[in-house]
């Protein structure tokens, strides 16, 4: 989360910094920066649609192994040592991906 806020600080105060000279220093027209700045939105969306779909990705992989540890908990069938295994294996997954967020 701080990695993200540093990264968007500086973000912010670049485009900040673009936006001043594009707009104020520049002699771009009208026309010109409408199109930058419209090509600079697609751009962005196409970043955004493409961390959603990860973030999505990560979630649905998070529930999927959330589910396999309920089963692997309640399953009756499994002998103590199998169960106790595969529970450990499971959790082990849980929080490395957990880590890694």
């Amino acid at each position: 989360e701080r990695e993200f806020d540093r990264y968007h600080q500086d973000l912010t105060h670049e485009d900040l910094s673009m936006l001043i000279e594009w707009g104020v220093k520049s002699r771009l027209t009208h026309s010109q920066l409408e199109y930058t700045c419209k090509k600079l939105i697609n751009s962005l969306s196409a970043e955004l649609q493409e961390f959603e779909e990860g973030r999505k990705h990560k979630e649905m992989q998070l529930v999927q192994k959330a589910q396999r540890c309920v089963k692997i908990q309640t399953d009756a069938y499994r002998d103590e040592k199998e169960r106790a295994r595969n529970l450990d294996m499971v959790r082990g997954e849980l929080r490395a991906m957990l880590s890694r967020c």
